[in-house]
């Protein structure tokens, strides 16, 4: 994490895929930014919404009916 922005690694991406990182603000609400990911990319920055306490992202194959191509993984985190 680097100022107002998430920095979230990538390994073993095939093919044209979707980022999804989900945040939960402190207000109960959620923000999310999908971030289009391809064969070889090995990270994606994501912008953090103000109030936002964790994230959630998960990758989801935008090819083939949209079914997840890993585990979700979440993170707290503290805006600026």
């Amino acid at each position: 994490m680097s100022g107002s922005q998430i920095t979230i690694p990538l390994a073993d991406v095939e093919y044209d895929s979707d980022l999804f990182a989900v945040f939960n603000i402190e207000s109960g609400m959620i923000s999310f930014e999908r971030i289009g990911i391809s064969a070889g990319d090995t990270e994606k920055t994501a912008a953090i919404p103000s109030g936002a306490k964790s994230v959630r992202v998960f990758i989801w194959d935008s090819l083939n009916g949209m079914r997840p191509l890993c585990e979700a993984a979440e993170a707290d985190i503290t805006s600026n």
